[in-house]
């Protein structure tokens, strides 16, 4: 385990068990910790929330989004990383990758439907993405999550024609394999 993720291993633990916030930690990371100990976010919880979605809802979303998910996949395959589509509220919508980082993603209940906002599951790259509307990069223990903290996340908000958030895209995988991609 490198020296990076140590250090914000123990700021996240401080942080957890005795509210200490570090200075060291981003802006970005540190403002997210908050708001999800406000949300009362369990950071030990062992699964993500899967809800029912009308994927109708979202079926041009989803179709004007494939082309693009296929092309990074393209890119990432076979390193380990899903390539992910949400909406507006942080639910998985599809999931492009791997077979053997499918499974992984299950078994935390990183799949289709799943609720992956802030409120939900803390401080991740989606949930992150959509409340402060930019780009946003989450490395291993930065996730308020433990069930995220093997995972680095890459999220960008999609907007409409008036500048709404209507989605996410999303590029996960191993901490390990952490990538400005």
């Amino acid at each position: 385990m490198n020296s990076q993720r140590e250090d914000v291993k123990e700021m996240w633990k401080r942080f957890i068990f005795e509210n200490e916030l570090a200075e060291q930690l981003s802006p970005i990371v540190k403002d997210s910790w908050i708001r999800s100990k406000k949300w009362k976010v369990n950071p030990f919880h062992p699964y993500g929330h899967i809800k029912k979605i009308e994927t109708e809802r979202y079926k041009n979303l989803i179709d004007w989004s494939t082309p693009l998910m296929e092309g990074l996949y393209s890119i990432v395959k076979g390193s380990g990383f899903l390539v992910i589509l949400c909406n507006e509220k942080g639910q998985l919508l599809k999931s492009i990758g791997d077979p053997d980082t499918l499974a992984k993603a299950a078994q935390i209940g990183f799949v289709e439907g799943a609720d992956w906002s802030e409120q939900t599951i803390g401080t991740n790259a989606i949930g992150t993405s959509i409340v402060i509307d930019q780009p946003v990069q989450i490395f291993a223990e930065e996730h308020y999550s433990q069930i995220c903290q093997s995972w680095t996340c890459s999220a960008a908000p999609i907007h409409d024609s008036k500048g709404n958030i209507i989605g996410v895209l999303n590029v996960s995988g191993p901490y390990e394999k952490v990538h400005p991609h």
